[in-house]
């Protein structure tokens, strides 16, 4: 039995063009209405908890809304206007997902 090749350099292509090449001509991602992005949390976390949990949770969430969550918002909206040139979530993705840990 043959064994296994190993893989070489000829699955991989190269390419004249740099790898974000066409990232500026992309639009950037719009930021999420916070209420919707509220009411779209609470309805994914109807099926998992309680009754008690998810009035405590609707209670919680009504108060991150009128406070810090428009504080957020708002910062949110500031950094993507002084970042035109990428989407507002590419920094944190970055940081969070594809660096080393």
């Amino acid at each position: 039995m043959a064994k296994p090749s190993r893989l070489t350099s000829s699955f991989l292509h190269s390419s004249i063009l740099p790898s974000y090449f066409f990232q500026a001509s992309l639009p950037s991602l719009p930021i999420p209405d916070l209420k919707f992005t509220l009411e779209r949390y609470l309805r994914s976390l109807a099926p998992l908890v309680t009754k008690e949990a998810h009035d405590q949770a609707s209670r919680l969430v009504a108060a991150f809304a009128a406070g810090d969550g428009l504080r957020l918002q708002a910062k949110l909206k500031e950094n993507a206007l002084m970042n035109p040139h990428t989407s507002y979530i590419s920094e944190d993705w970055f940081d969070m997902y594809l660096k080393c840990r």
